[in-house]
């Protein structure tokens, strides 16, 4: 009986690391090209009440990342992004954003030395997860009907109030 027990608990810790996002990318996803913000349907909020995760994940806490670093708001440019440029393919694609920083995005699951970060799709959405002992943050990625990107992102930073943006963009 102990030997199951423990047998279910190393099930669930290796469970509780790894993403349930997939990375095959969903017939007619593209979000390749140039994206510019529509100021009028955007929006963001700071705050208890923000949605933003309340809680340290799991995966950052086993890297024993602490609760008392903060985070630098420049290092994070989706955050005040007005306008991006996105190139895509079948395994990543990469961002580049009006202030001139360029981020790489791989899916699946990563661990870039102070930093996990897991891409992929929930659904329809792309979602992007990171993590690290400053903040967590998920991005939420929304190809709409009417073709303009609507982009989610939920930041808790491990100092300072959780910050919520939504941002909707339109092709070029």
């Amino acid at each position: 009986m102990k030997l199951l027990w423990i047998a279910q608990v190393c099930l669930l810790l290796v469970g509780a690391g790894c993403s349930s996002l997939s990375t095959d990318v969903p017939v007619a996803f593209d979000l390749s090209g140039d994206w510019i913000i529509s100021e009028s349907e955007s929006e963001s909020e700071s705050g208890p009440d923000s949605g933003a995760p309340s809680e340290q994940s799991d995966r950052a806490r086993r890297r024993g990342h602490g609760a008392d670093i903060g985070f630098d708001r420049a290092a994070l440019p989706m955050i005040d992004a007005r306008a991006m440029v996105i190139e895509q393919d079948a395994t990543s694609m990469g961002i580049a954003y009006q202030n001139g920083t360029y981020r790489d995005v791989s899916w699946g699951e990563r661990d870039l030395r102070l930093v996990d970060v897991a891409a992929g799709w929930d659904g329809p959405d792309l979602v992007i997860e990171t993590e690290s002992g400053s903040y967590d943050m998920v991005e939420r990625y929304q190809l709409g009907p009417d073709g303009n990107l609507r982009v989610v992102i939920h930041l808790n930073p491990a100092r300072g109030e959780k910050i919520k943006v939504v941002r909707i963009y339109r092709r070029r």
